[in-house]
């Protein structure tokens, strides 16, 4: 199962022509781009957002969050959620990985807190299923009433060694690429693009299970 760091990896590997700024593009064709989600933008002045988030999570000792954890917090505010991955429970073979063993209290700590984060979830309705997405049918299910939060190795993006768990909204995608806001608090970046094919590996790598959270528009 399913972990993702904390929100501080630098973007100075973004020379990488396959994770490029929107910005950097003539005249991108972003289908499904999601507009206007208040909870997509980097609060300013807001510390009591953060301290309710923070209240409502269950973050491992090296602050890294379960990806389901997420779900649940999206279900606490109120939001219909729906989470999806290869692996409901805790998947052993993640802890092959260094960053599973060091963020975490171990496979048998992990069990039991996931035990608990899935209660939860099944007493906020979140609907939860052991599905592996195909890419395409993943961004079908992307609208102006639809978010993804994937799971991404960060490190496989740039063909580095190790893994990290790295959580990124979907906000749009076209022919070529995927785009995602970065939401690293040091250094938060928007639309970046990065090409379909490294999308994919990145989100398949070993220690993301393939975690998809989809969280609907507030009506």
């Amino acid at each position: 199962n399913y972990l993702g760091g904390e929100y501080s990896i630098e973007t100075e590997h973004k020379s990488d022509n396959s994770f490029v700024s929107v910005s950097q593009l003539r005249e991108p064709k972003v289908l499904g781009a999601i507009k206007n989600w208040k909870f997509l933008r980097r609060p300013n002045k807001t510390q009591g957002f953060w301290d309710k988030i923070n209240s409502l999570s269950d973050s491992e000792r090296g602050g890294s969050t379960w990806t389901i954890d997420l779900a649940k917090i999206a279900a606490e505010l109120g939001f219909k959620v729906e989470f999806y991955s290869k692996s409901l429970e805790v998947n052993p073979e993640n802890f092959a990985l260094d960053f599973y063993n060091r963020e975490t209290g171990g496979f048998d700590s992990s069990k039991n807190k996931l035990d608990k984060i899935i209660g939860r979830c099944k007493a906020l309705s979140v609907h939860l299923e052991e599905k592996s997405f195909g890419l395409e049918e993943l961004l079908s299910k992307i609208n102006e009433d639809c978010l993804a939060i994937v799971l991404l190795d960060w490190y496989r993006l740039f063909d580095m060694e190790g893994y990290q768990g790295h959580f990124v909204p979907i906000v749009g995608y076209d022919e070529k690429n995927v785009y995602v806001n970065n939401p690293d608090f040091r250094k938060p970046v928007k639309d970046f693009a990065i090409s379909k094919e490294k999308f994919d590996e990145a989100r398949r790598a070993l220690g993301t299970d393939e975690d998809v959270i989809l969280v609907y528009r507030k009506i």
